[in-house]
């Protein structure tokens, strides 16, 4: 019986290691097919940020034709222009992957800030998507 007993007991730990493993396998295809749908994903931002940063310094360059160059409203459309200019490089340079980057070094930096800011955009969407009766 107690011979019965051991056989049984080894019949279900086989079962349980084999479910064990079969569990294993199916976390790390999982894992491993989550990974490549991130890296897709984050390849898909980044070459759409790059498009972004093109047609912004293509607007800083319509910008700096189509305005004035002298006077107050010459130094303010060519200002727009120099802005779109160096946000279309930065986007074309380092993509949605180095803005999120330097966001996250901006917010180790400046933690408090960071977090006050954040308090704030998180009240005004609260006020823009409150229904007012």
């Amino acid at each position: 019986m107690a011979n019965q007993q051991r056989k049984d007991d080894d019949k279900q730990n086989q079962g349980n290691q084999g479910a064990q493993k079969r569990a294993d396998q199916a976390g790390q295809a999982v894992g491993e097919t989550a990974s490549g749908l991130a890296s897709s994903a984050v390849a898909t931002a980044d070459r759409t940020a790059e498009t972004v940063g093109g047609g912004m310094r293509s607007a800083a360059n319509t910008v700096r034709e189509n305005t004035p160059r002298e006077g107050m409203l010459g130094a303010a459309s060519q200002a727009v222009a120099s802005g779109l200019d160096k946000a279309g490089e930065y986007l074309e340079k380092e993509g949605v992957s180095g803005a999120a980057n330097d966001v996250y070094k901006l917010i180790q930096s400046y933690p408090i800030t960071a977090a006050m800011v954040g308090v704030a955009l998180g009240y005004l969407i609260g006020c823009a998507t409150s229904s007012r009766s």
